[in-house]
């Protein structure tokens, strides 16, 4: 089976319900290539969809993504979302985005990870009403400010999408959108504006403004 044929099928089985295949074909990628990225995501993937999750295998594989890539951001936000899982104190999830977010202090996607951090704290159960207002304050002035930024890649632009649509800002990522299809600002990514994920969510919200 060719390699980019193994990608796609990591991509499709932990969607559709196949975590043991999944699993068993990012064993049989991750054998030829330990660092084989899609590999990696693959077992992340299948590994937190199972009925029973192993959240620590998962994270080991999802923190090795982010070694190897630091701007991954799919990653990073993974490695997030299971330290969340294994109740890791906000405190320490908040720190290690806060990190992150100073080693890379020009790039919006440090910022969207610290303001998604804020966000997931924000809408869990974790401390208590007076905390998750301010984690929520918080969450809302990076996505804004990440929002204003002009946007790197694709993968960028879809997160930063979800985390405005889960806050309410429908708006700003309609803006959000629009101005990556257009591509003008210094820097903008042109990869990004044919992307044809992004033609389609953005296609979709213009119509749902007018229907």
């Amino acid at each position: 089976m060719k390699l980019q044929t193994q990608h796609a099928l990591l991509e499709l089985y932990p969607q559709v319900g196949y975590q043991k295949e999944a699993l068993g074909l990012a064993k049989e990628v991750l054998d030829v290539n330990p660092d084989d990225k899609e590999g990696l995501r693959g077992k992340v993937q299948a590994l937190v969809r199972q009925p029973k999750a192993q959240l620590a295998e998962a994270l080991a594989a999802a923190e090795r993504l982010t070694v190897l890539d630091p701007t991954d951001l799919r990653a990073q936000l993974q490695a997030q979302g299971i330290r969340h899982q294994m109740n890791t104190p906000p405190a320490d999830l908040i720190a290690k985005a806060e990190a992150l977010h100073e080693q890379y202090p020009n790039d919006a996607r440090f910022e969207l990870l610290l303001g998604a951090t804020y966000l997931v704290l924000a809408q869990s159960d974790r401390g208590d009403m007076i905390q998750r207002e301010r984690w929520g304050n918080d969450a809302r002035k990076l996505l804004q400010t990440a929002a204003e930024r002009t946007p790197p890649d694709a993968e960028f632009v879809r997160q930063l999408v979800g985390a405005l649509d889960r806050y309410g800002l429908y708006g700003q990522s309609l803006d959000l959108l629009r101005r990556t299809v257009e591509a003008k600002g210094l820097g903008a990514s042109q990869d990004a504006a044919r992307d044809p994920a992004i033609m389609r969510m953005l296609v979709q919200r213009l119509y749902e403004n007018v229907s």
